[in-house]
């Protein structure tokens, strides 16, 4: 927190000042009510890690293919959050100087899958991915408001403070293979389900105009900057290996979300994963989950995974004042 501090304080600080020296030259604000403002918003979110593991996970199956041949099917998709509606209750202080309370909702649903048949005729492969994030972001802080002398009905606006956002982040990711061999089918299964949540402590800055069109009703348009990621995540896991020899394994219990890079095909290119796990992963991952009988990849680079909610946004909302 004292590096993140340390960056962003320049930011803050000149934030400040400029609030600090138009408050110095304007006029305040007409005798205002509380208020209650809805707002359209739109962001540039991204999935960070969800979507780096999405995006490296299509190109390790057409690694797959090329090395094996065969025909390949389908695609994981990428999340992508939808612009958003905020609420947000004005609570004057004193001359244009507000506390501000607001309240936001994101969220993301995507599933995708990919089938593979191998060249040879003796074995095809299945994988389904769905990955689903809810965030609801909070924001307490100050705002000014003053009135642009030539036009009493027109106010700039600008304020601070700090935003906090509560996670949640589910993600099933189920494998199947089915192989036939002297005309026997055997069927092989790794089911992975996961519900993780965490929260995060950030700032944020806007500024904006207002334009008073009756007594109790205003328009107002804003941009925002956000300062804000969060990683952490923890949470309840099922895991599954049906067919495997040495009989079914299935395991559930709490983990700790990791962003790594494995070998997944042993071919020596490493591939971005995004995955639960009890214990922090290192050298060579085994299955289930805390050790079993099934041996799986190389990996690197291990970190907590993490949600990147800095983001610029555009608002357009109606005021109602009390």
């Amino acid at each position: 927190m004292e590096k993140y501090m340390a960056m962003r304080s320049p930011r803050i600080l000149l934030i400040t000042t400029i609030i600090v020296l138009l408050a110095a030259v304007s006029v305040p604000a007409r005798g205002e009510r509380a208020s209650l403002k809805f707002s359209y918003t739109s962001n540039n979110l991204t999935g960070n890690d969800i979507n780096t593991w999405i995006d490296s996970y299509n190109l390790l199956w057409k690694d797959w293919r090329d090395v094996k041949g065969g025909t390949l099917q389908g695609q994981f998709v990428p999340i992508n959050y939808s612009n958003g509606l905020e609420i947000e209750l004005r609570i004057p202080l004193y001359k244009g100087l507000a506390i501000n309370l607001a309240g936001s909702w994101y969220s993301s649903s995507e599933e995708g899958s990919i089938s593979f048949d191998h060249a040879a005729g003796s074995q095809s492969e299945e994988q389904y991915i769905q990955n689903k994030v809810t965030a609801v972001p909070l924001k307490i802080g100050l705002s000014y408001a003053f009135v642009l002398p030539p036009f009493p009905r027109l106010s700039l606006l600008a304020g601070l403070g700090q935003h906090i956002v509560f996670v949640s982040y589910d993600s099933t990711n189920n494998y199947k293979s089915i192989i036939t061999d002297f005309d026997k089918l055997f069927t092989y299964q790794i089911n992975k389900n996961n519900e993780y949540t965490s929260e995060s402590l950030g700032f944020y800055a806007n500024l904006g105009v207002e334009l008073e069109l009756l007594e109790f009703m205003a328009v107002v348009v804003e941009g925002e900057k956000v300062w804000n990621s969060t990683d952490g995540f923890k949470g309840s896991y099922r895991y599954e290996a049906l067919g495997f020899p040495g009989g079914n394994q299935v395991q559930a219990g709490k983990a700790s979300l990791y962003f790594y890079d494995s070998d997944h095909i042993g071919t020596g290119t490493f591939y971005n994963l995004l995955a639960g796990h009890e214990i922090k992963p290192e050298g060579q991952l085994d299955y289930p989950l805390d050790g079993g009988p099934i041996q799986g990849p190389d990996v690197k680079n291990v970190r907590q995974g993490e949600l990147d909610f800095n983001t610029v946004s555009f608002k357009l909302g109606i005021r109602f004042k009390f």
